[in-house]
């Protein structure tokens, strides 16, 4: 494990999202397998030449399918995955109210904290992370360099910029180098929850 890397301690939390994970890979085979029983069904009817108009379970075969499709019902149980989440920041206390409140949030999930530069780049890196909750000062080297080395990456994740140097100089370099957002701890603390719930929705829209 590189230094300051610190994987989710708490096994209570990590057995709960790996409940609500599988729930939604059971729920997104079972849409699937419930659409495509429908159509075959369906199709079975009309190739026996029996028509829905003169097969009673295939016309109410006909319309769940028809519902389902146009409910977000149907949407719903075609999930998409989960948005995976780095946290960087030194504070061991501010990491743990971090770790509670992106706990209640559906569809988030916090894979991984780092408290230095050297471990937030070599996680990033070594996993898929779909968003970043950087400090600027870290235990060793700063946020910047973390959006420096993580600049050229492949595929690179969302940055929220989340420090107590709200500066007007910090926040034009943090955009120069592809944060999306950049909060103060003291005055937008409490926009993080709402930020991420934006975040997911165009993330499940894309997929």
């Amino acid at each position: 494990m590189a230094l300051g890397l610190q994987q989710r301690p708490r096994r209570r939390q990590g057995r709960e999202k790996f409940i609500r994970r599988r729930c939604s890979e059971r729920a997104h085979l079972l849409g699937h397998f419930f659409s495509w029983c429908t159509e075959s069904f369906v199709g079975i009817c009309l190739r026996r030449n029996l028509g829905t108009d003169r097969c009673p379970h295939a016309q109410r075969g006909a319309r769940l399918f028809a519902q389902m499709q146009s409910t977000s019902h149907y949407h719903a149980l075609s999930i998409a995955p989960s948005v995976r989440v780095l946290l960087v920041e030194d504070s061991k206390v501010l990491t743990e109210r971090l770790t509670e409140a992106i706990d209640q949030i559906a569809d988030v999930q916090l894979i991984g904290t780092a408290e230095t530069e050297a471990a937030a780049v070599a996680f990033a890196t070594r996993e898929p992370v779909d968003v970043i909750i950087l400090d600027l000062h870290l235990r060793q080297g700063t946020g910047f360099g973390v959006m420096r080395a993580l600049a050229t990456a492949q595929l690179k994740p969302q940055i929220i910029v989340l420090t107590n140097y709200d500066l007007p100089e910090y926040k034009n370099a943090a955009f120069a180098l592809g944060a999306a957002h950049f909060l103060d701890k003291a005055l937008d603390y409490g926009r993080l929850p709402s930020l991420l719930h934006e975040i997911c929705e165009t993330h499940h829209s894309k997929h």
